[in-house]
């Protein structure tokens, strides 16, 4: 058995993520149109993305 080593907490991973980011950009309709609020604003996707992470399987090792 390993001696001074910190006990490691277990985290599900389901449901959690990882966030990442680009460039903002400006949101168009499919003709090509800008979004923009009531003040003339445009209305911009802030690049920020959020990847599930997948679910770990964990066994333990015994053979130590």
């Amino acid at each position: 058995m390993s001696v001074n080593t910190p006990q490691t907490q277990w985290r599900e991973t389901n449901g959690l993520v990882d966030y990442g980011s680009e460039e903002p950009n400006n949101i168009v309709d499919n003709l090509g149109n800008f979004l923009v609020d009531p003040s003339g604003n445009f209305i911009v996707d802030t690049g920020v993305t959020a990847t599930l992470i997948p679910a770990t399987v964990w066994e333990e090792d015994d053979a130590l």
